[in-house]
């Protein structure tokens, strides 16, 4: 990638040049000739493409057959055929959810929603409509990377050796089977090229235009792509004023209207199309937790080299929102780069201390990369976690590791860029070395991309799956028992499923989600879950109560619903008691081979649940029955293993006045906070304890806490320890969450307490009605604060 024109014809150069004649054809491209440059590239971009997925340039074959990926497919074909304005009916039901928090790549889905229901029907064509879609401008993304490095002074065939390398290794390959709104390869070299297009063109305006007009497109495919621009935008304004000791007051304007115009603009359109939108508020559970790391920008994630990796540092695997490997010509540079500063620090040449490249504009990318890159490792956030109490904005984001997908192409054009140069500069001294490096560089970077597109693309040839949505089993099974998809008002899922709230994510079952996608799709019905990336989490806890206690009930649940029957799809596994009880109200209708289905009237529901309700009522009226454990605690058997704590003690501020427990009630801020210590004294009820508390959801909140047991020995050391995530919970009253663990008998010292995983961020959680029991007795509590309860449950 160096400028082999001026090796004369000498006797020493010619016999070089003859071994090397394939390579020299490509250096002698003629430089004018750059249309057939670009039709050369994007053909090698489509048979890299085109080899690695040539399964899926078609209608036939999914992806992913599952979890994420199925949802894309799912929420993308339904829309297209049912949808209506941005609504989403399918999921939430009756709620519905705006389709840009689908995934279901918003504006396009919508245009095809447009031609599908005015021109001519393609639902049923929507899944090969979208693979092209995708592979369509996969393959364009060396296209903006060649436009970028011709930029940067390289020749034609450099550029697209380059361009495609950078291409190959690209971490958003991996992006394909489970987000695929997340895969568009090329949106980051896009923005890249239309933001030096704005810095050096004389039709600014025109670029500016551009820029923001395909910001605001793809924002409106994926929201994520509106912060990326924005940030790489607003960063190289920052750098450019501290690289030229200056502030220009008109490319600061320009840069800062192309990042903010499609924020704002977004923003103003989403107030009117998102009814819900201020109860998505709240702090994101995966801002720690999905960050981008040291190791997935300058370490490989797999093969051969990760293992050497490995057994050298015992460095683990990265995260996909991790995923940035800068490739072993990236390590190179990093190291060179590295030697070069502490080089000029200690000979105290601090001017050209920073001075990376001999191109002033490169580097001033690559300062604005590497502020993304902090951004995106949250460094300094882990260091001051305060600083999202006051960002409210930041707290919103969930996965920051994405933005160092921007790092990786500008450190990548920067290597290959200084590569050239140190090639051309040893060229000088030895062309044979030279050259050598050369073909030994490109070897290495080629095959690292290969290892890449390949790995990737093992993966999913491994999981695909024939195109579901057009395999009729779900409508074929209610045909076989001469029903119709109108007889029913929505699809109720056993067992549940719930995602997009970070604090609550029950996806366990990826058979029942595939179950619900796809007879929902069939039978144009909607189903009770989210399956959604930031739902609004009141909602999101009513629709659970499907499968929580029915002294959750409450009667506003059903205001929406009509006197249809519910279908209940129900996987063919194991359930669990909750999901028995509301099977066990439902008539079994239909048998197949993977699923089942059972009616449920809505009416004989609330009837059993009323009945229920009045039976624990009645239970505690007649006290005859009962066992005294204490003025306010009586039981249905006789145990002395009973501890209840309604810290009444305890006055907070509390924020929600509806809250169903009482003022008086346990504050935490911190990781460890001690429920209970000591030992409950042995009885004759020696069995299964079951650890119970309520856990508010309030919003500076990202994630629910732990609970938490471990059994102690005579010195203190954990023998024992049983630990209930409360984001598996799906017991909730009001936007309060019950967290319950199951025991031995606590026969030993042991220490009970609320604690979360996340060290970096502190957050305020509430906790209320905290119970140990033996499983098999029922308890009721009656309090003058709370009034009754049964094991833990609120009796209204």
């Amino acid at each position: 990638m160096f400028d082999y024109s001026i090796i004369d014809n000498s006797s020493n150069n010619e016999t070089l040049f003859l071994p090397c004649s394939q390579i020299l054809i490509l250096m002698k491209w003629n430089k004018n000739n750059e249309v057939v440059s670009i039709l050369l590239l994007l053909l090698s971009s489509f048979l890299i493409v085109f080899g690695a997925y040539n399964r899926f340039f078609s209608n036939d074959y999914l992806l992913q057959n599952g979890g994420d990926g199925l949802k894309h497919y799912y929420s993308f074909s339904y829309f297209i055929k049912y949808g209506n304005g941005w609504n989403f009916d399918g999921v939430a039901y009756p709620y519905g959810e705006n389709l840009l928090f689908l995934d279901g790549h918003g504006i396009f889905a919508k245009c095809l929603h447009y031609i599908h229901h005015n021109w001519f029907e393609l639902a049923d064509y929507s899944v090969g409509i979208l693979h092209i879609w995708l592979f369509s401008f996969i393959i364009i993304t060396p296209f903006f990377l060649f436009k970028i490095l011709k930029h940067f002074n390289f020749k034609n065939w450099e550029a697209i050796i380059a361009a495609l390398l950078i291409f190959a290794l690209s971490p958003q390959w991996h992006r394909l089977d489970g987000h695929q709104s997340l895969s568009y390869l090329h949106y980051i070299p896009m923005i890249w090229w239309f933001m030096i297009k704005i810095m050096n063109s004389k039709k600014q305006l025109f670029w500016a235009i551009l820029f923001i007009i395909s910001v605001l497109f793809f924002g409106f495919i994926h929201p994520y792509y509106l912060p990326l621009a924005a940030i790489f935008a607003l960063s190289y304004m920052l750098v450019s004023a501290i690289q030229n000791r200056k502030i220009d007051y008109k490319t600061s304007l320009v840069l800062s209207l192309i990042a903010i115009i499609p924020l704002l603009v977004f923003q103003l359109y989403m107030g009117q199309i998102d009814n819900v939108g201020a109860e998505r508020g709240y702090v994101a559970g995966g801002f720690f937790q999905y960050a981008a790391t040291f190791e997935g920008v300058f370490i490989p994630n797999f093969g051969a080299y990760f293992d050497f990796w490995h057994w050298l540092t015992n460095v683990k695997g990265q995260s996909h929102e991790a995923y940035n490997y800068v490739g072993f010509i990236g390590q190179i540079v990093l190291l060179v780069l590295v030697f070069q500063l502490l080089k000029k620090l200690f000979s105290k040449n601090f001017k050209t201390t920073l001075q990376f490249s001999d191109n002033k504009e490169l580097n001033a990318y690559l300062y604005a990369g590497i502020l993304i890159l902090l951004f995106a490792l949250v460094i300094i956030f882990q260091w001051f976690p305060q600083l999202l109490e006051h960002v409210s904005i930041l707290r919103a984001f969930r996965s920051s590791g994405r933005f160092g997908w921007i790092f990786y192409y500008i450190f990548t054009v920067f290597s290959a860029y200084k590569l050239k140069n140190w090639l051309v500069g040893l060229k000088l001294k030895n062309s044979k070395l030279a050259i050598g490096l050369f073909v030994l560089s490109i070897g290495i970077w080629a095959i690292e991309g290969f290892i890449n597109v390949s790995h990737q693309s093992k993966h999913v040839n491994k999981n695909y799956a024939t195109n579901l949505l057009l395999n009729p089993n779900y409508s074929n099974a209610l045909k076989r028992i001469k029903r119709n998809p109108t007889d029913f008002q929505a699809i109720i899922p056993v067992p549940v499923f719930h995602a997009g709230s970070d604090k609550l994510n029950i996806t366990g079952n990826p058979n029942i989600v595939r179950h619900t996608f796809l007879a929902s799709y069939q039978l144009h019905l909607p189903f009770t879950a989210y399956y959604s990336s930031r739902v609004p989490m009141a909602k999101s806890l009513e629709l659970l109560r499907w499968q929580s206690d029915d002294l959750t009930r409450l009667e506003s649940d059903f205001e929406h619903f009509n006197e249809k029957p519910f279908l209940i799809v129900c996987d063919k596994t194991k359930l669990d008691e909750d999901a028995q009880r509301l099977i066990s109200r439902a008539k079994l209708i239909y048998t197949d081979v993977d699923f089942l289905f059972y009616e449920l009237d809505i009416n004989e529901y609330k009837n059993a649940i009323t009945e229920r309700q009045n039976t624990i009522k009645e239970g505690f009226e007649n006290k005859e029955n009962l066992y005294q454990f204490s003025d306010s605690i009586y039981t249905t058997d006789s145990t002395k293993a009973i501890y209840f704590n309604g810290f009444n003690d305890r006055n907070v501020d509390w924020k929600d006045i509806n809250q169903p427990f009482g003022n008086q009630n346990f504050f935490g801020r911190g990781n460890r906070h001690l429920l209970f210590e000591g030992k409950l004294p042995k009885d004759s009820v020696n069995q299964k304890l079951e650890i119970s508390i309520w856990v508010y959801t309030n919003d500076d909140m990202p994630s629910m806490p732990i609970l938490k047991c471990y059994f102690l020995d005579e010195n203190g050391n954990i023998n024992e320890r049983y630990e209930q995530l409360g984001m598996y919970e799906t017991h909730n009253f009001g936007r309060w969450v019950r967290i319950d663990l199951k025991v031995p008998a606590l026969d030993k010292n042991c220490e009970i307490y609320l604690g979360y995983y996340n060290n970096f961020r502190i957050y305020n959680y509430y906790a209320d009605n905290f119970l140990i029991r033996p499983k098999a007795v029922d308890v009721y509590i009656k309090t003058e604060n709370l009034g009754l309860t049964f094991n833990g449950y609120l009796v209204k």
